[in-house]
């Protein structure tokens, strides 16, 4: 699948699929929508965000996975603070709201695309089906004319005999 993509910057997901917020925030500044006081730490110290988080923890069932991630050491490429959905666009809005379209933009142009997958494997799938229905169709008819054949080449001689007498060779 296509990463997100904002302001062509590729927007970072850990194995849990949240977004990396540091990525966004990158991508308003690279717009001119964001500006320093709004870096991914003070939208998540903010109290609507908090409430958000309690919400989003709140509907979650046993398989759920932690709205919120924050890396912090390691490689500089696995580091930032990775949410979910809810939280990208939650953090879009409190930028901006041409950012917002964008980054709504940027998820259905995703999703667009995956859909896009999904056809072309559905396709492929019934083309397979058919394949070996035709397979099976003809591996049918050549067990039929097996069976055909001895007494059909027996009735063609017997035809050929009655047409063509013998010739008594003296």
């Amino acid at each position: 699948m296509n990463p997100l993509t904002i302001s062509q910057v590729a927007v970072r997901q850990d194995a849990s699929g949240r977004y990396c917020l540091n990525d966004l925030h990158r991508a308003a500044m690279a717009r001119g929508t964001a500006t320093v006081s709004q870096r991914p730490g003070t939208f998540m110290k903010r109290p609507e965000t908090a409430a958000l988080v309690a919400a989003i923890k709140k509907r979650c069932t046993g398989q759920c996975i932690d709205p919120v991630w924050t890396v912090k050491g390691g490689p500089q490429a696995e580091q930032g603070t990775f949410v979910s959905k809810t939280l990208v666009i939650a953090y879009a809005m409190w930028i901006d709201a041409d950012f917002h379209l964008d980054v709504i933009e940027a998820f259905d142009s995703m999703q667009t695309a995956s859909l896009g997958l999904w056809q072309q494997l559905q396709a492929a799938i019934a083309q397979e089906v058919e394949s070996k229905v035709r397979a099976s169709f003809g591996s049918h008819l050549m067990l039929e004319r097996k069976k055909e054949k001895a007494p059909l080449l027996a009735r063609i001689e017997s035809l050929n005999a009655e047409i063509q007498p013998a010739l008594p060779l003296h």
